[in-house]
């Protein structure tokens, strides 16, 4: 009897504090993805449409901390392609990558300058992001 009371106690001890380690590695896991999210949603988000006539608008300003999005509105494939794009901590690529109709991809600006960027796919699209 005594036996079976002490397996009951060690098991309970051992099962409260597995849950006190889960709920733990889970705080850790929502607070970093909190942190992460933010680095694309702090500040505010200007749109881009992207159209076989050009990536509308061309230019916009921007400030520190904020994020642009670009959105495929063609009925082709179309890319963002920033060589001068910064690398902010959040390893951001530089380019898009192809984006399929009605995709989209956004990028946060962390640097005050001017930004360059083409579609790969059509040399004759162009914009810029200026970053105040």
């Amino acid at each position: 009897m005594k036996l079976s009371v002490l397996l009951i106690i060690v098991f309970l001890a051992f099962f409260v504090s597995a849950c006190s380690q889960k709920s733990e590695v889970n705080q850790v896991t929502q607070k970093a993805a909190a942190e992460d999210s933010g680095a694309i949603t702090q500040g505010k988000i200007v749109n881009v449409e992207i159209r076989n006539s050009g990536f509308k608008p061309e230019t916009v300003e921007i400030s520190k901390g904020d994020s642009v999005k670009w959105t495929n509105l063609d009925s082709s494939d179309h890319t963002v392609s920033g060589p001068t794009f910064p690398m902010p901590a959040s390893t951001s690529p530089k380019t898009s990558g192809r984006l399929q109709p009605g995709e989209s991809w956004t990028k946060r600006f962390d640097a005050e300058g001017f930004y360059g960027y083409s579609d790969i796919y059509n040399d004759n699209l162009k914009g810029k992001v200026v970053v105040k």
